[in-house]
């Protein structure tokens, strides 16, 4: 028996380094089938987790295009609106154009400034929160410009000519800037009804300045120096009213 203990200890003092490598062996492919299991785990939970986020932001995308769905509903009467606001608003800052500069345009003299009174209307805010949530829901980049552009001219606009409500020194040739951002308001209204009415994915691709002079004739508006002030913003490369331009007031 003592032969026997002896042999297999000489066999493991003659193969120790051999046995040490083979448990190292071993355990080397017990720790990469256990890390292997751990990463197959961790990739699982990840898939899961993509999965939930997946869902999460379909149910969002739903949610969301359900909300713009009712919003872009009433977004034709908001525009039409605003564009009803500015007609009323270009027809009533021409209607204050001095008789002098109408029946002697030759002789007026367009830097002289004179009391006017004028019956401007007062825009509709309570139309704002519709156009900011469209803003806020649509995916269409220049829809959300455009309406960001109609919210700062109505601001800048009114600011404007608030003071000609009650009667203000001013004279033709800015009379006749308000009323060109008056058309201005109008055109870049009337330019989102296609999209409001589901005719176009964005806002109508027309010239926007065409626009202003179609503007300017729906509110029979045919003053030369007018006509000929909005051709000089256009032919500079100016954009239309001041929404572009300036920071509103």
């Amino acid at each position: 028996m003592e032969c026997i203990f002896s042999a297999v200890g000489h066999w493991v003092y003659d193969f120790q380094t051999l046995i040490t490598g083979l448990l190292a062996v071993g355990a080397a492919f017990y720790a990469a089938r256990f890390a292997q299991r751990q990463v197959n785990a961790a990739m699982l939970q990840i898939e899961v987790a993509r999965e939930q986020i997946a869902a999460v932001k379909e149910q969002a995308d739903f949610e969301r295009a359900a909300r713009l769905r009712g919003v872009r509903a009433s977004l034709p009467t908001t525009l039409s609106s605003i564009c009803e606001f500015a007609q009323q608003a270009g027809e009533a800052l021409h209607a204050a154009w001095p008789s002098a500069a109408k029946v002697y345009p030759e002789d007026h003299n367009p830097n002289f400034t004179q009391r006017i009174i004028a019956d401007v209307p007062t825009f509709p805010y309570e139309l704002l929160d519709s156009l900011e949530r469209i803003v806020e829901l649509t995916d269409a980049e220049d829809v959300a410009e455009r309406i960001e552009s109609i919210l700062r001219e109505a601001q800048v606009f009114s600011a404007r000519t608030r003071p000609l409500v009650a009667g203000a020194e001013i004279s033709t040739d800015l009379l006749a800037i308000h009323i060109i951002q008056a058309a201005a308001l109008y055109a870049r209204a009337e330019s989102l009804l296609t999209y409001a009415r589901r005719k176009t994915p964005g806002v109508n691709s027309a010239n926007l300045w065409d626009r202003v002079f179609a503007a300017l004739t729906i509110m029979r508006i045919y003053e030369p120096a007018i006509i000929e002030e909005a051709k000089k913003q256009r032919d500079r490369g100016f954009p239309p009213g001041e929404a572009d331009s300036i920071e509103p007031e």
